[in-house]
């Protein structure tokens, strides 16, 4: 028992920094596409993925939770924890019930974690900003999520793949 919890903290502590270090110099990096100017790749949702399916699901869950509040304030930018725990988290919820209560493959669980993220943020930029002009950006954030969520997708899975198939521990 002593042993599983310390393997548990140990891989949960591995994975949240990845995560971090990831969250940062993603959030250093330009915007990918100049008219939106918040957008990013999101590929810290790989490290949520392997979570969920090599640890467990509250790993994962610490991970979302303690990423969203983190690296906002690494960047001096903590306003940005309105937007991202609580798309950080329902997100995540919709990558348990999609991949682990109905088995849906990785690139299209990862995909629709991307549109929901996105929309998520939108609404809450509504319910601060008060303006429905927000929702101008649905449209290309939803073309844009399914390319990052295909791109995040499939590269989740090809390390998934290649760590089993080497024996690794986690």
């Amino acid at each position: 028992m002593k042993h599983e919890y310390i393997s548990f903290i140990t891989k949960t502590s591995v994975l949240l920094s990845v995560s971090l270090i990831i969250g940062y110099f993603e959030s250093l990096l330009p915007p990918l596409i100049p008219f939106v100017p918040y957008f990013k790749l999101g590929l810290s949702n790989i490290v949520l993925i392997i979570a969920l399916l090599r640890i467990n699901i509250f790993s994962a869950y610490i991970i979302s939770l303690l990423k969203s509040i983190i690296v906002p304030l690494f960047v001096g930018n903590p306003s940005m924890i309105m937007y991202s725990l609580p798309a950080s988290i329902i997100s995540l919820s919709i990558m348990v019930i999609v991949m682990v209560l109905f088995g849906l493959g990785i690139p299209s669980t990862s995909v629709l974690a991307s549109i929901t993220h996105n929309f998520v943020q939108i609404i809450v930029a509504y319910l601060i900003m008060e303006t429905k002009i927000i929702f101008s950006y649905l449209p290309y954030l939803s073309i844009i999520s399914i390319l990052s969520g295909i791109i995040t997708g499939l590269i989740s899975f090809w390390i998934l793949k290649s760590v089993s198939s080497k024996n690794y521990l986690m």
